[in-house]
């Protein structure tokens, strides 16, 4: 049989094989033989570029040639022993067909698979774990090393290991020519050289956009380190500019995006799908990602709960299409830049705690600010991406020096607090995270303003942001309402609450045991009914806001946390003045008929309860007057236009919950 080959057939090959591989001028194709004649089983070949290890997901990509048209396929791995599958993408692009049996064409696929080099393709371009930035059209190594792609898109990292950037892969280059580019999204990662510096780019930042241009310097190089950050603490902190219109917040974010991508849009939080929210913000590593119109009372809860958990590195899991038992985690891998008109401060101040945060307001701009602009957007528009090699060139230094410094400038900033303030923690943290990566890169690369400058505008950041914090979060809302109610009469000054000056007070430690605490100086502190006070507070949020105040609980909770609750009281002296009205009987003169006539009186009303105790000083409220209770011309007047302000029984009131 093998005598009778063909001189067009491979006769090694096929004594080898049990087929032949035909390209010449009259044929193209894989060819068996059966003795007596030769037997066309395809009439094209198959050349193996390379297989895309994914595990059950691999991938290979072909290119197949009929002698006339050659395309290349990125199948799925399984399509290559399924004759029916294979036939269905070679097909697709032409005259390519299968005629040969599936034992005939298993044989070819097995020595086919033996040629393919394996590789892992990159689906997320940035910084990746084994030591490169990739962007789509080349790679870079910390150390000045641009490697440049084949023409397949695969970068071969060590002699076993190879990877994949399907963007830059000739593979698809046909698909981007058509406008169907299936990486489109990931092309605004490209790599561009220039000849502006770092330092003359940071300058120009800085002349722009004035003290909030290093925030944005520093928040480039902590967003190229995003992955050390993280590791300090497992959390990374979002970059949060807010204001009027026309103020330049948006522009400031495109600078920093500009640093790292070609055009690349920023996402319109009013608009778009749950996958492309999702998407935007996992599709690179260590790279920025700008969402606009970031507004609290727009943002799909869901939108904003992802934003919120990004800060601490939660994921998205979503089911596979076509898959009972698969599912897909959507990992968040780039830094926050949050863009709005309005500070959004729901959700007890969720985002300001975990944000850089910079006000803008709008300004009138000399026309040499609007040059020194216009030459800032101009060199935006020519491509920065080289500044990223800049600064990633020293990861090595960073990631070496990046917690100890960290570390010692964070304590530093906590002891040197301004007298009786305490920052609030994470904002500390986020504000000393923007320095610290400033910091280490200062000492390689020349900076707009010196360190001890932008450390000290730093610290005062954290701190003005951690007041605003004490002054806007939940239980402050709770103090306001409180001096509100005590304004409109709501409450009573000596029966819902008091304020004494005292040295010592008994306490409860727990349900049975009572303990002394004492002061070292006279102390003033306020007794609050807050079964009372509860009540009221809850009826005027309601009243206010069309939602539920705190429960009792939550208020427990949250107040033992703060220094200035003292605890539970088991039992203190309250009094009010209450105004009760009786008939009184007047006998008649001079044998008139007796007469009956009203009598108005105020009595003192006392009882002894538990109430929860606070330093008065600390809370930030002044709810002190001059009188206790209602004053008597008051009580009056209201008897006459309401009746009596007070009932005239007094039940025992259910003691407040122990804390």
């Amino acid at each position: 049989a093998i005598n009778n080959l063909p001189k067009w057939m491979d006769k090694e090959h096929f004594e080898m094989h049990g087929y032949s591989a035909v390209n010449n001028k009259n044929r193209t194709g894989y060819y068996t033989h059966n003795g007596d004649k030769s037997i066309e089983v395809t009439n094209f070949i198959i050349t193996p570029i390379f297989h895309v290890y994914a595990g059950i997901m691999s991938r290979h990509l072909i290119q197949i040639d009929n002698g006339k048209r050659k395309a290349v396929l990125d199948i799925e791995s399984k399509a290559l022993v399924a004759i029916d599958l294979l036939q269905t993408h070679v097909v697709s692009e032409g005259n390519f067909i299968i005629h040969g049996s599936k034992p005939q064409m298993l044989r070819i696929a097995s020595r086919l698979l033996e040629s393919f080099p394996k590789c892992t393709e990159v689906k997320f371009p940035g910084w990746q774990a084994a030591g490169f930035f990739a962007f789509v059209n080349c790679i870079y190594t910390p150390g000045n090393n641009i490697h440049q792609l084949d023409e397949w898109g695969v970068y071969k990292h060590t002699d076993e290991k190879n990877y994949l950037i399907p963007a830059a892969s000739a593979a698809y280059a046909e698909l981007q020519q058509t406008g169907d580019d299936p990486y489109e999204n990931d092309r605004p990662l490209t790599y561009k050289p220039s000849t502006t510096t770092f330092s003359q780019w940071a300058d120009r930042m800085h002349r722009v956009y004035r003290e909030k241009g290093p925030v944005a310097i520093a928040f480039t190089i902590l967003t190229a380190f995003r992955d050390i950050v993280f590791d300090i603490d497992n959390n990374c902190p979002h970059l949060y500019g807010f204001g009027e219109r026309s103020s330049g917040k948006s522009k400031w974010a495109e600078s920093i995006c500009a640093v790292f991508y070609t055009k690349r849009a920023a996402f319109n939080l009013n608009s778009g799908t749950d996958y492309a929210f999702f998407a935007y913000m996992q599709r690179f590593i260590n790279c920025p990602s700008n969402l606009n119109e970031f507004d609290e009372k727009i943002i799909k809860p869901e939108w904003f709960q992802s934003i919120k958990g990004a800060f601490d590195g939660e994921s998205r899991q979503r089911g596979v299409m076509g898959s009972k038992n698969r599912t897909e985690i959507m990992k968040i891998r780039s830094t926050l830049v949050l863009i709005g008109q309005y500070l959004c401060t729901m959700d007890d101040n969720s985002i300001v705690s975990r944000s850089i945060i910079e006000g803008f307001n709008e300004k009138e701009h000399s026309d040499e600010d609007k040059q020194e602009y216009d030459k800032l957007k101009r060199i935006e528009e020519a491509g920065l991406s080289h500044l990223v090699t800049d600064i990633i060139n020293l990861r090595p230094v960073v990631k070496e020096q990046y917690r100890d410094s960290f570390n010692k400038t964070l304590q530093h900033w906590r002891l040197n607090t301004p007298l009786g303030e305490v920052g609030n923690i994470r904002i500390m943290q986020n504000w000393c995270h923007l320095y610290t990566g400033w910091k280490i890169i200062s000492k390689h690369m020349k900076m707009p303003v010196s360190n001890n400058e932008f450390e000290k505008y730093c610290s005062e950041k954290a701190m003005q942001w951690s007041r605003f914090i004490r002054s806007s979060d939940t239980l402050s809302e709770f103090w306001n309402t409180i001096a509100y109610l005590v304004d409109m009469g709501s409450i009573v000054d000596g029966w819902d609450y008091k304020i004494v000056t005292l040295t010592e007070i008994k306490i409860f430690k727990n349900r049975k045991e009572e303990v002394i605490q004492s002061f070292n100086d006279p102390t003033k502190v306020i007794y609050i009914r807050m079964n009372n006070v509860h009540k009221q507070y809850q009826l005027a949020f309601r009243q206010r806001t069309g939602k539920e105040g705190m429960t009792m609980e939550n208020l427990l909770h949250y107040f033992s946390s703060r220094k200035y609750f003292v605890g539970n009281n088991k039992q203190s002296r309250f009094k009010r003045f209450v105004v009760k009205t009786e008939n009184v009987t007047t006998p008649g003169f001079a044998g008139s008929p007796a007469i009956q006539r009203p009598e108005v009186r105020r009595e003192e009303e006392a009882i002894n309860t538990s109430s929860y105790v606070f330093l008065y000083n600390e809370l930030g409220m002044d709810i002190e007057r001059e009188t206790q209770g209602i004053p008597e011309d008051l009580e009056l007047k209201m008897e006459q236009k309401n009746g009596t302000p007070y009932p005239d029984e007094i039940t025992e009131p259910v003691e407040d919950l122990p804390f």
